[in-house]
């Protein structure tokens, strides 16, 4: 599933080949801002030191569908544009079901 068709329907579908799972539960965001990026999870929010990517803000928002696949829809700025994609990702950090950053 691509990120443009994601947005048509207005829900996040997982991009794993084949899944197009539509229970996709938000894990975590990470903006990195020249360096200084600040994590939230479900155990909180954290802000780190670290390198920079690029010449403008990034920012990641992880998602881990019910059947276990890791992605994520990724933002970067750079010089007035804003680029964005949704991409699969195998990073065993992330390869399992974590839990959502909050429901009630």
């Amino acid at each position: 599933m691509t990120a443009e068709a994601s947005v048509e329907t207005g829900l996040v579908h997982c991009p794993a080949p084949g899944c197009e799972c539509l229970c996709v539960h938000p894990v975590g965001v990470e903006v990195n801002s020249g360096g200084v990026i600040t994590d939230v999870d479900h155990e909180g929010t954290r802000i780190t030191k670290g390198k920079a990517d690029g010449r403008g803000v990034t920012i990641l928002v992880r998602f881990v569908c019910e059947w276990g696949h890791a992605s994520l829809l990724r933002f970067h700025f750079h010089k007035g544009s804003t680029e964005f994609e949704i991409v699969p990702t195998s990073d065993p950090e992330t390869y399992e079901l974590k839990p959502t950053i909050w429901r009630d």
